[in-house]
C-alpha cells in the first residue's frame, strides 16, 4: 500500500491558472494523493474552477475544497490552516495555485524521504524551472547542496513552498511547538529550519516544478537585478522585513534549541539573541549565509546597521 500524500493548496483569486496546477497534480505518477484547497474569499471564479474537478478525479486522487468561513485570512494563515485541517497523512506537499508540477515530482520526493527513514522530522525540496506567465522556460533555479545545513537556510530562502514536501514527524513537531503568538511569518523558511535542526533537509537537483513568474506578482523572487536591489532597499532597509526575520529566528531558536546539535545551537545563538556581543559576532563572522555574493554583502550591511 503506497504512503498517503496530502497536497496543501491555498487559493485566492486564482481562476486564471489554478486549473492547470490541479491538472498537473492529478496527473502525478504517484498513486495516492488527496488535494486540500482552502479558498481565502476569492472575488473571481476560483471556487467554480475547483468544483469542476471534484467528482471526476482519477482513481487514488481526491480534491477536498475547504470553504468554511471564507474570510480573507491572508496567505500565512491560509496555508497553515489548510495544512492543519488536511488531517493525517504520511507526507505533506505544498502547492501554489499558479505553477505546474512535472509528473514525477511527488514520486521522487516520497522515494527520497522514505529512503531516509520516517521517525524524525524531514523535508525535501526540488530544483525548478523559472518560466514566464505562459510557462515558457526562462532559466533554472539556483542550485543547492544535497543536504543543506542550518547555516545555509537561516537568511537564504532556499526552500520555497511549491517545491516542498515534509513528513508526518515534521508536521507533528511543528504544531506541537508553535510560537505563542501564532504562525510563523515565513512558512517554508520556518519548516526548512526545523528540518535543518534535525539535519534532515534534502535537496533534489532535478527540476520538478515549472514556477510561473507573473509580471504583476510582488514576490522577492520575481525581480530583475535592479528591481531586486530596489526591493531590498524598500522592504529590508526601510520596511518591516527585518522585524519579521528577527522574530522568526528568535522564535525558532528558543523553540528548537533542544533538538539542535551543540555546534548548531552555538552557531544559531548570535543570530537569534540581540545583544552587544552578538552584534560583533554577526558582523565579523566569516560564515557565508547567502548564496549570492551581492546578497551576502547586503546582509552584512544589515548587520552593520543593526537591522538584523
Amino acid at each position: 500500500m503506497p504512503k498517503k500524500v496530502n497536497v496543501i493548496m491555498p487559493a485566492y483569486n486564482g481562476e486564471k491558472y489554478i486549473g492547470e496546477e490541479i491538472e498537473s497534480i492529478l496527473n502525478q505518477t504517484y498513486p495516492l494523493i488527496d488535494i486540500y484547497i482552502r479558498d481565502d474569499g476569492s472575488k473571481d471564479n476560483t471556487v467554480s474552477v475547483i468544483k469542476n474537478f471534484i467528482g471526476s478525479e482519477p482513481e487514488g486522487k481526491k480534491i477536498h475544497l475547504l470553504e468554511g468561513e471564507r474570510e480573507n485570512a491572508g496567505y500565512v494563515k491560509n496555508i497553515f490552516e489548510t495544512l492543519r485541517l488536511s488531517g493525517e497523512a504520511d507526507y505533506y506537499a505544498f502547492s501554489d495555485q499558479d505553477d505546474y508540477w512535472l509528473p514525477e515530482k511527488i514520486e521522487k520526493q516520497v522515494t527520497l524521504l522514505e529512503s531516509k527513514g520516517t521517525d524524525e522530522p524531514a523535508l525535501s525540496f526540488t530544483a525548478f524551472h523559472v518560466c514566464d506567465d505562459k510557462l515558457n522556460f526562462m532559466r533554472e533555479s539556483v542550485p543547492n547542496k544535497k543536504e543543506p545545513h542550518l547555516s545555509d537556510c537561516i537568511y537564504d530562502y532556499i526552500v520555497l513552498a511549491f517545491n516542498t514536501m515534509i513528513n508526518r514527524a515534521l508536521y507533528e513537531e511543528f504544531f506541537q511547538r508553535l510560537p505563542k503568538d501564532g504562525y510563523p511569518h515565513y512558512p517554508d523558511h520556518f519548516l526548512s529550519m526545523i528540518a535543518a535542526a534535525h539535519r534532515r533537509l534534502y535537496y533534489i537537483d532535478t527540476p520538478l516544478v515549472n514556477y510561473r513568474r507573473q509580471e504583476e506578482a510582488a514576490s522577492y523572487f520575481n525581480k530583475n537585478k535592479f528591481a531586486h536591489i530596489l526591493w531590498q532597499v524598500k522592504n529590508v532597509l526601510f520596511g518591516d522585513e527585518p522585524k519579521y526575520i528577527r522574530k522568526e529566528l528568535t522564535d525558532f531558536y528558543f523553540l528548537y534549541k533542544d533538538v539542535m546539535a551543540e555546534e548548531d545551537e552555538k552557531f544559531m545563538q548570535p543570530y537569534a539573541v540581540r545583544n552587544f556581543s552578538n552584534y560583533f559576532k554577526k558582523l565579523f563572522s566569516g560564515t557565508k549565509l547567502r548564496r549570492s555574493s551581492s546578497d551576502q554583502a547586503a546582509l552584512k550591511v544589515m548587520f552593520l546597521l543593526g537591522k538584523l
